[in-house]
């Protein structure tokens, strides 16, 4: 199957800092290759030099491994959960709203999930339900956007003809 880079990273970038780490993907900017939050991703791991690079995949086997809290200055007590990642064996953290998500979703045994899971591009896991969900919104989104910037850039006359494309992206049209 191929996976929509819209969504998902092709490759997980890894830093590691004992036994936790930091994911983060390489993302294209105009012709140039860059990694994404370079600037945090240098500062916390202590392997930034050499990451581990791993291809980003449906991938069963994350186990829950244990709850972080600590301090932050977006929340007085953060608790996160820590997830160790299959593929690369190092403990990640999620919130607990979106674990609470996973397991509403998915069958855990022995803190297990056992389901395929893959990383989108804002550290979330998706099921393979929320990932076609997830292009779904997005296309939705999309079709809008393009049908906004064609309304815009046409007269009145020019807008009514083009009705039909507003009911076939399924985008209530009010007279």
């Amino acid at each position: 199957m191929e996976l929509d880079e819209r969504i998902v990273p092709k490759e997980l970038v890894v830093g590691t800092n004992k036994n936790l780490c930091y994911v983060t993907y390489y993302e294209k900017k105009g012709s140039k290759i860059d990694l994404n939050s370079k600037i945090s991703w240098t500062q916390w791991s202590k392997n930034s030099e050499n990451p581990i690079i791993v291809e980003n995949k449906f991938t069963t086997g994350f186990k829950l491994s244990g709850v972080n809290e600590r301090w932050s200055r977006q929340a007085s007590n953060s608790e996160n959960l820590l997830i160790k990642h299959p593929l690369f064996g190092y403990d990640f953290e999620i919130p607990i709203s979106q674990f609470v998500e996973i397991a509403s979703n998915c069958c855990i045994e022995n803190g297990v999930i056992n389901q395929e899971l893959i990383m989108d591009k804002k550290r979330n896991l998706l099921t393979k339900e929320s990932y076609f969900d997830a292009i779904e919104k997005l296309d939705k989104v999309t079709a809008a956007k393009n049908l906004l910037n064609l309304i815009q850039s046409r007269t009145l006359s020019q807008v009514k003809s083009i009705k039909h494309l507003l009911v076939k992206n399924n985008i209530l049209f009010v007279q």
